[in-house]
């Protein structure tokens, strides 16, 4: 289905969905306010590499927030569960600042345990424990889900939520007793 769009109107702006806001501009200054889409690619032009001249907003349309588009490709962070006893405890730590793009869960094997087991995903610094951390989703995991079924998780709605600094960690914190419960959690990042 197409539906118009207003192509650069002298201000900056190269691309504006009337529906979704503005998708493309450009200037000297990175953005912030309200207007840009999600997603919205800002090309500064007094940038002098490629690190500082492509911006994509990972704010909302009423609060932007640019950030510098990724240079090098996607990275996928992987966290195995299945200790008897919880471990909460790092499974990546970033050398570099990241933005989380998706999570996605796979139960492998069902605990025997008769209570729930849920998890939480969560970005902490150095010296931060896990459950002290940020969380970046909503909701919890099931970590006794179906097995071999993936649960994609809804990612947090404040854009900080999402971004790791240097030296930041993602955490798994677990609640509940996880016996034999095994499987995988997925955290795809992109370099920022």
């Amino acid at each position: 289905m197409s539906k118009g769009l207003n192509l650069h109107t002298g201000d900056g702006i190269i691309a504006r969905d009337p529906g979704l806001g503005i998708l493309l501009a450009y200037g000297s200054t990175v953005p912030s306010g309200v207007g840009y889409a999600p997603g919205c690619r800002f090309i500064k032009t007094n940038g002098t590499t490629l690190a500082t001249v492509d911006y994509i907003n990972v704010g909302t349309i009423s609060a932007a927030s640019f950030v510098v588009a990724g240079t090098s490709g996607q990275v996928v962070a992987t966290c195995l569960y299945g200790e008897a006893t919880p471990l909460d405890s790092a499974f990546f730590v970033s050398s570099r600042a990241y933005q989380i793009q998706s999570i996605i869960a796979r139960p492998l094997v069902v605990g025997a345990d008769g209570g729930a087991v849920t998890a939480e995903i969560r970005k902490a610094g150095s010296g931060t424990a896990a459950a002290s951390g940020t969380i970046v989703h909503t909701g919890t995991i099931d970590l006794k889900g179906t097995v071999n079924t993936n649960q994609t998780i809804t990612l947090h709605g404040t854009a900080a939520n999402l971004l790791l600094a240097s030296g930041d960690a993602l955490v798994l914190d677990v609640t509940g007793t996880t016996t034999s419960a095994r499987g995988i959690v997925s955290v795809l990042l992109l370099p920022v």
